[in-house]
C-alpha cells in the first residue's frame, strides 16, 4: 500500500498489561489488513467465534498514525457480550 493511498487500513489489536514486560501487549491473531473501516469504541471484538473458549474484547481507544494508514485499537476484556 502506498503512504499516500487511505482507501485501506491496516488495523493493530492490543491489550493492556500494566506492570508486564510489554504494556500494551499486541494481539496478532485478531489484527485486520487492508480494511476500509475500523472499530469504533464502545464495538465488541471477538476471538475465534468458531471455538467455545472464545474471547470478547471491547474497544477501549483507537490510535491513528499521523498518515492515517494504520490504526493501533487497544481492548480490554469482557465477561459478557451480546453474542456469547
Amino acid at each position: 500500500m502506498r503512504k499516500d493511498d487511505h482507501s485501506a487500513l491496516n488495523v493493530r489489536f492490543f491489550i493492556a498489561n500494566p506492570g508486564g514486560r510489554h504494556d500494551p501487549v499486541g494481539l496478532p491473531g485478531l489484527n485486520m489488513i487492508k480494511v476500509s473501516v475500523a472499530p469504533i469504541v464502545g464495538d465488541f471484538v471477538y476471538g475465534n467465534v468458531r471455538s467455545h473458549e472464545t474471547q470478547a474484547y471491547r474497544v477501549v481507544s483507537r490510535h491513528f498514525d499521523p498518515q492515517g494508514a494504520r490504526v493501533g485499537i487497544l481492548l480490554e476484556p469482557v465477561e459478557n457480550s451480546p453474542f456469547l
